[in-house]
């Protein structure tokens, strides 16, 4: 496997391999969670298939009852609270009110995975979150 492959299965192993229940002290944290490809993909179950043109954007969340805000890095859905849906002892799943778009927290301070839907199509992107300090 090559470049994005190579990220793209790297992503998945560390993702199972890190998967734990987030921690109070975590949630009590920001986190900051930065994209690992600079562009979405229509598939990264097999490498990043599809590659599209949509930038991806790092963002910064908190957290807050229910769910988490979510900023952006360019302002889109700058600061939109995100609700927290099938939230379990692994992986939270946080999802805009309005919207079909998702983001997926592996644990707090590890990988995450976005789903968005622009333009009629189905894209995803992988990053990593890390912890910020309370401010």
């Amino acid at each position: 496997m090559r470049g994005a492959a190579c990220i793209a299965a790297a992503a998945w192993v560390a993702a199972a391999a890190w998967v734990a229940a987030a921690s109070a002290a975590s949630a009590a944290q920001g986190l900051r969670c930065t994209p690992w490809l600079p562009v979405f993909c229509e598939n990264l179950h097999v490498a990043c298939s599809g590659r599209a043109t949509t930038p991806t954007s790092a963002f910064a969340l908190t957290w807050r009852p229910g769910g988490a805000r979510l900023r952006f890095d360019g302002g889109a859905d700058d600061g939109e609270v995100w609700e927290a849906q099938g939230r379990s002892g692994a992986e939270t799943v946080l999802r805009p009110a309005q919207g079909r778009d998702w983001v997926r927290l592996r644990r707090a301070g590890g990988p995450y995975s976005h789903r968005a839907y622009r333009d009629g199509r189905a894209l995803m992107s992988i990053g990593r979150c890390t912890p910020e300090p309370a401010s």
